[in-house]
C-alpha cells in the first residue's frame, strides 16, 4: 500500500501503517411538525470525517531519523487543504483505491526513539 498526501509519499513502498483509523460523523436534523408522534430525519449532505494514520520507518542512523523528522514535518506543515491519496501496490500508474479531496492536514507528530521514528497524522475534511 501506498499513500500519498499532494503527492507527497507518508509510507515507503510496500510498509502498511501500524494504524489507520477512520471517524465519520453525518450532519443531520430533526423537524417535528406541532403534535406530531414522529419526527423527520434529514441529512444535510455533508459529512465530516477525520483520517488518523500511524507510520513506523526504522533508518539507517539515529542523524538519519533526525533528518527525517525534521524534514517531514517542514515539508507537509506547508500544505493546505489536497488530495490523500491510498494506492493498492506500489504501482502508481493504477488508479488510487480511495481518494479524499480538499482534506487538511491538521496534525503531524513525529517521535524517535534511536533509529525508529513513529509519525502520526491525523486529517480532517468535509464530504459535500
Amino acid at each position: 500500500m501506498k499513500i500519498y498526501f499532494d503527492k507527497i509519499p507518508l509510507n515507503e513502498e510496500e510498509q502498511l501503517p501500524k494504524s489507520l483509523t477512520i471517524n465519520g460523523k453525518n450532519s443531520t436534523s430533526l423537524d417535528f411538525a406541532i403534535d406530531a408522534s414522529s419526527a423527520l430525519v434529514r441529512q444535510n449532505k455533508n459529512t465530516n470525517f477525520a483520517i488518523t494514520i500511524v507510520i513506523e520507518r526504522e533508518h539507517e542512523s539515529e542523524n538519519d531519523a533526525l533528518i527525517f523528522a525534521t524534514t517531514h514535518q517542514l515539508q507537509l506543515n506547508c500544505k493546505g487543504c489536497a488530495k490523500l491519496e491510498f494506492y493498492n501496490d506500489t504501482n502508481d500508474n493504477q488508479p488510487p483505491f480511495f481518494t479524499a479531496e480538499n482534506i487538511a492536514l491538521e496534525s503531524l507528530s513525529i517521535s524517535i526513539d534511536a533509529r525508529a521514528s513513529t509519525s502520526k497524522y491525523n486529517f480532517i475534511g468535509t464530504i459535500v
